[in-house]
């Protein structure tokens, strides 16, 4: 979603008879929204100049003057521009969030952070917003990368099609000094967004050379290179699981989690299951330290 000031100034460099098009631009909404718009709101503005074909027009002014009065484009809505100038300021103590977390720690409505997410879609776009994992939650430092990215986007081909190398190192580099708390991955916020840029550069169709990487990033395993390129996690065993899965971990049936979970609880016992956080998952090795306890090891796990 844009800022009130981005979507005037987007306007004003329209046309006075606009297209329901030349609308979700302008206003960086989604084609189907601005028609939901149309449908479903009877102040919306109607046609204003005979139609081409199947294509409908409206005056600009009205419409601009229809958006700016609707509660959605207060000057507290924030577009991403705007979002990337809180993203470098503020410094969250989660590295994984979710929708909800992600607005309070940038100051904005959970509405907004899914606009942003829908609007950037993975295959709709050059530069998708991060993709959430199997919990719900989004890497910070890579949501950080995304807005400082809107904010900066990668420069543009010249004449001949093709990016200049030393403009676009530039640009990859942009944000590679600052903090030096690494991610679980290892990577500094600046590495991060390094990594990040990289990533968004081929497929934008620029090749980054990943030897130059490798002597920025200062990691010598070009596997390395090539997954943090990939977007591939690095293979560690998860810390939390889900029901499922932590069956499967510890070679236990979903029914046994479940009645450890009913049964053994605080109200009745001195040393209850481990409790699950709000994604229902819970800590692995709490759990096995559990079971060793009580005796509910399997037997296959009781050596470990």
């Amino acid at each position: 979603m844009k800022s009130r000031q981005e979507v005037i100034d987007a306007f004003a460099k329209l046309p006075e008879h606009i297209t329901t098009r030349d609308i979700a631009n302008a206003t960086g909404r989604r084609v189907p929204g601005v028609q939901n718009w149309i449908t479903h709101d009877p102040t919306f503005p109607g046609e204003s100049a005979p139609r081409k074909g199947r294509t409908r027009y409206r005056s600009n002014p009205k419409v601009l003057a229809w958006y700016l009065e609707q509660p959605f484009a207060g000057d507290d809505r924030f577009g991403p521009r705007a979002l990337g100038a809180i993203a470098r300021q503020v410094r969250p103590e989660l590295e994984r969030m979710t929708v909800t977390e992600l607005a309070k720690v940038l100051g904005v409505t959970p509405a907004a952070v899914r606009h942003h997410i829908t609007n950037n879609q993975p295959g709709e776009c050059t530069d998708p917003f991060p993709e959430a994992d199997e919990f719900g939650k989004r890497s910070w430092p890579q949501v950080r990368s995304w807005l400082l990215r809107h904010d900066d986007p990668l420069p543009e081909p010249g004449d001949d099609g093709t990016r200049d190398w030393p403009e676009v190192r530039a640009w990859l580099m942009r944000n590679l000094e600052g903090e030096s708390h690494p991610d679980t991955e290892g990577l500094t916020l600046g590495q991060r967004d390094l990594v990040e840029r990289a990533r968004a550069a081929e497929r934008a169709g620029v090749k980054v050379p990943a030897e130059w990487l490798s002597e920025v990033l200062l990691i010598e395993d070009t596997r390395t290179i090539g997954r943090l390129l990939r977007g591939a996690p690095r293979r560690t065993a998860p810390t939390r699981l889900r029901p499922t899965a932590l069956a499967r971990a510890l070679g236990l049936t979903v029914s046994q989690v479940k009645h450890f979970e009913r049964t053994y609880v605080s109200e009745h016992y001195d040393d209850p299951f481990p409790s699950k956080d709000e994604n229902s998952a819970r800590d692995v090795q709490e759990v096995r330290k559990w079971l060793a306890r009580n005796n509910k090891l399997p037997a296959t796990q009781t050596d470990r």
